[in-house]
């Protein structure tokens, strides 16, 4: 944006130096139209030759112009001639360097422009490689929704088969407190005593299935949540990236 300004401005100053360029043109053009007038007007040897004249028309002395008159006129004329020339040189230069400037800001904006299509093109490409990131994390984060949903569900399972494991062991301890005492009468019992630990045992190995998974989703999703902090850093940096070459071509 500050770019913009500055390209505006110079802009608005080179109108100004072609207008300025016009005023001066149409002051020297006036000048010399001044040159010209004066050109018209008799010098002192026309003055003379024409005093001569009337002398000889008019034979009287009285009216003549004096030699001292006819030389303070040229030099007054020729002061104000060489007053004009000076201004006309100085209006002359003035208009020299304007178009010297104007050629300058010419080169200038120029190279301002392509400077700003160079900017422009990085970043639209570093715009680009934020967006590619973003969706690169966005893929990321719905993989950790993902897994985050399953952990859940094995923590669920791992929690009823706790539940499960805590009602099998409250039923062993009360049938083995009931085997203490029945076990020489109660030998028909054996074997759903020998079942019961069967399937204790089973859904123990359940168990510990389902928490070697947790633990595996677990590591997992520790990985994809590095993952997406790594990302996170990297569009952080790459927007630092984009802010400070914003801020270097302002």
């Amino acid at each position: 944006m500050k770019l913009g300004r500055s390209m505006q401005a110079k802009q608005v100053f080179s109108e100004k130096l072609l207008k300025e360029n016009k005023r001066l043109n149409e002051i020297v053009d006036q000048q010399k139209g001044l040159l010209v007038v004066d050109r018209d007007i008799p010098d002192g040897q026309a003055i003379e030759d024409k005093i001569i004249v009337d002398e000889n028309a008019t034979t009287s002395a009285a009216n003549a112009i004096s030699n001292k008159e006819r030389e303070k006129m040229v030099e007054e004329k020729e002061k104000v001639i060489l007053e004009q020339a000076e201004k006309i040189q100085e209006l002359l230069t003035k208009i020299e360097d304007a178009f010297k400037r104007i050629t300058e800001l010419s080169t200038e904006v120029a190279k301002t422009n392509e400077g700003k299509q160079k900017v422009e093109h990085e970043l639209s490409e570093t715009a680009k490689k934020c967006s590619d990131f973003q969706k690169k994390c966005a893929g990321f984060f719905n993989q950790v929704v993902s897994l985050n949903s399953k952990q859940q569900e094995s923590e669920e399972e791992i929690s009823s088969l706790k539940r499960a494991c805590e009602n099998f062991r409250a039923q062993l301890a009360e049938k083995d407190a009931m085997m203490i005492t029945m076990r020489d009468s109660l030998k028909t019992y054996e074997d759903d005593f020998r079942r019961e630990n069967e399937e204790k045992a089973a859904i123990q190995k359940r168990m510990e299935t389902a928490q070697q998974e947790s633990e595996r989703l677990r590591r997992e999703n520790q990985s994809h949540m590095a993952t997406i902090r790594h990302f996170e850093s990297e569009i952080e940096r790459m927007s630092k990236l984009l802010n400070d070459e914003k801020n270097r071509h302002k």
